[in-house]
Order: structure tokens, then sequence, then C-alpha cells
């Protein structure tokens, strides 16, 4: 077996975990595990399928999840040893919950099931359906499709704390 640059996946997790903490974010398990899913992924699709962690992703009536970890958070905690990530692991999860982190749970679930791995792999009449690793891989390392299926939305809070999406605003031309 090769091995991954994240020894575990309560590695990611607590890196996650601590990153909602320290913005006073209760990061629910489904969410937590759409973050590790799009780690794994977007790290498998910058090298060529390779696995960031040692972990495997269902597809599941709720969204993609690892089931090991999703059982591990029914308890709330995490009571197991953990590693820093460190290096270009540590890089790639940050740019992950750059992105994805402020993201509600339900939204970034729902995105989650829009996207062609989880699709392929969802099946109500077959229990925990394992999503390919090169099915994650060729999509969110965007081979063979059009750059806005998977898109680059950026968000961020109104006054309220509602999520927004925001786009750069570009002025019209005159005389149009």
């Amino acid at each position: 077996m090769a091995s991954t640059p994240i020894n575990s996946i309560f590695d990611g997790a607590k890196w996650f975990l601590d990153r909602g903490e320290e913005q006073n974010e209760y990061l629910q398990p489904l969410k937590l595990n759409g973050l590790i899913y799009l780690s794994q992924a977007y790290y498998a699709g910058l090298k060529a399928g390779a696995k960031l962690m040692p972990a495997f992703f269902v597809a599941h009536d709720l969204g993609p999840v690892d089931p090991n970890l999703y059982r591990a958070l029914e308890q709330r905690q995490l009571n197991v040893f953990y590693e820093p990530v460190v290096g270009e692991a540590l890089l790639l999860i940050k740019s992950v919950w750059k992105k994805y982190g402020s993201m509600p749970t339900n939204q970034l679930t729902k995105e989650l099931k829009s996207h062609a791995p989880y699709k392929n792999s969802y099946n109500p009449k077959i229990r925990n359906n394992e999503i390919p690793l090169i099915e994650m891989a060729k999509f969110y390392g965007n081979l063979n499709k059009p750059k806005k299926e998977v898109g680059k939305p950026k968000f961020l809070r109104t006054q309220n704390g509602d999520v927004v999406n925001v786009t750069q605003w570009m002025p019209k031309k005159k005389g149009i």
C-alpha cells in the first residue's frame, strides 16, 4: 500500500475541527465529512489519483461520507491520537477550508450531491456504495470537463451572518 501525506483521516478531521473552533463554529459531522471528502478529491485530482489520507467515501443518503469518520463523530468527540498535518497536505486542506469552510452544511452537502462522483455512485437501493477515487480525481482535477462544472465561488457573510456568493464588480461600458 502506498504511503499518504496524512497518516489518518482523524489527523485531517482534527485540523478542520480546530479551525472551526478558532472561528467559534461547531463543525457538524456531515460538514466535516464534506471537507475531508473535498480534500481527498482535490488531492487525487492534483496527484493523478493518489490518496491524501487512508480513507474512502460512500454515497450515503446524507451525502459523501467516510463511514468510519462519521461513526466516530456520532460520539461528538474524537478520542484518538493525532499527528499534525504538514507540508503540501497542509496547504491543500487550508485551501479547502478557505474555499468551503464558511459554507453552511446544507449548502455544502447540496453542492457535493450535485457533483458527478456522488451522483454516479448514489443508488438508494444499494447502501453505502463506494465513490471511486478515480472519479473524484477526474472531476475535481478538471479532467475532460468544462471549468464551470466545479467553479470557484467566493462566499462572504452579510451583516446578519447570512452566507452570500460574491463576484467581482465590473463597471458598464459607456455608450452601451
